[in-house]
């Protein structure tokens, strides 16, 4: 897991350099991506190297209905998106991201509800 957080890294860190002059300041340091990432990074290192390490849905699993949870797709397209970053595919990687917010968002929106 940490060596992929590193690669997410790098890709990001890579497409922020690699972005046009009038881009790259509102990208510069490559937002809440590059900070959630690296703050996952430094939770995995409180871990052993060979720990497993499950992330699940807490307390929301009893609120979401199943057929959300079957179709949740985000390592998928974390996993997408940092390869399209990877090759400068920039759609596909804003595909990607859009579909990560748009599902997260939905989650959050219950975690919040009364």
């Amino acid at each position: 897991a940490r060596r992929r957080v590193a690669r997410g890294l790098r890709a990001l860190r890579d497409s922020v350099a690699a972005a046009d002059p009038a881009e790259r300041g509102e990208r510069q340091a490559g937002g809440p991506l590059v900070t959630g990432l690296v703050d996952v990074g430094r939770w995995l290192e409180e871990f052993h190297p060979r720990a497993l390490v499950e992330l699940d849905y807490g307390g929301l699993v009893h609120v979401l209905p199943p057929e959300m949870l079957d179709a949740d797709r985000s390592a998928a397209d974390v996993a997408s998106g940092i390869r399209a970053l990877a090759v400068g595919d920039d759609v596909v990687a804003g595909e990607a991201y859009a579909r990560l917010v748009e599902r997260w968002r939905a989650v959050r929106e219950r975690q919040f509800a009364n």
